[in-house]
């Protein structure tokens, strides 16, 4: 009897899910294509779309808009965390934890990564994968199991954040510091939701360079150490023979032109 009870409920839920996927490509669409770049980390407007979204499927969305010291602090711009809450009965909280800021695009795209493109059933935008994807995997599983609530227990929590790419600290900590939440279990954003430690995002530094300024790729008039006669970037060629030889030969071959070595990385030890 158990075992029957679990497969009509898992049935009803996939039924469910299957019914509303074209619905959810389109929520996860709009929501690519409001841009949430962090850095610089101005995501209020994505928020409010987020929830306008969440709302029009029947949701209440609480919203907690960061104090913008705070946000400013922690390297942004702006910040609302969304809180979605949905409750079936005694038992523990669930959170689901998604975060709706996501790393610059870079170079390098063939499709607008703001224009949720489908191609051959692939979508590309950013936050497709990770993690406005999870914003509609979440709402759209909370959904599914409506069919069913009767024989569930507890509750499930939606956490839309957007701090992710900085650190976390105004995002879900805050969440937990404030007192907004205080679930009993967690599921993070992820590809595999497995239990792991780890963390992605961008790194954010602030070095400070003493000494006297100088341009970076001036020509130290030293000669290439394969004797080639031309001259070339300090940082590459003072090192050992063999590897500015390396330089050399890669750098003739890029450029016909003496003493102007393209590209122009540079390369630079530091010795203590």
């Amino acid at each position: 009897m158990t075992e029957r009870f679990h497969d009509t409920t898992a049935e009803a839920v996939r039924s469910a899910l299957a019914s509303r996927r074209e619905a959810q490509t389109r929520f996860l669409a709009e929501l690519v294509k409001v841009p949430s770049d962090n850095p610089p980390g101005d995501c209020a407007r994505h928020a409010e779309r987020a929830a306008e979204l969440l709302e029009e499927l029947g949701f209440k969305v609480e919203r907690h808009p960061v104090p913008e010291d705070v946000v400013r602090a922690n390297g942004m711009i702006s910040a609302t965390n969304l809180v979605v809450r949905r409750r079936f009965g005694e038992g523990p909280v669930v959170a689901l934890n998604a975060h709706g800021d996501v790393v610059p695009p870079g170079e390098g795209w063939t499709k607008d990564p703001y224009g949720a493109e489908i191609v051959d059933g692939w979508m590309y935008g950013r936050g497709v994968a990770v993690s406005k994807s999870d914003f509609a995997t979440y709402a759209f599983a909370l959904l599914a199991l409506e069919p069913v609530r009767a024989s569930l227990r507890g509750a499930v929590e939606l956490h839309l954040t957007y701090d992710e790419e900085a650190g976390g600290e105004i995002g879900s900590a805050l969440l937990l510091k404030e007192g907004v939440s205080k679930p009993d279990l967690a599921i993070g954003a992820g590809f595999s939701y497995a239990v792991v430690n780890a963390h992605n995002g961008c790194l954010h530094l602030e070095v400070q360079v003493d000494g006297r300024s100088a341009r970076c790729h001036a020509l130290d008039r030293r000669r290439c150490a394969r004797g080639c006669g031309r001259s070339h970037d300090r940082a590459l060629c003072n090192s050992r023979a063999s590897v500015g030889a390396e330089i050399c030969d890669a750098r003739h071959r890029l450029s016909p032109i003496d003493d102007w070595p393209h590209p122009g990385g540079n390369q630079y030890q530091c010795h203590s």
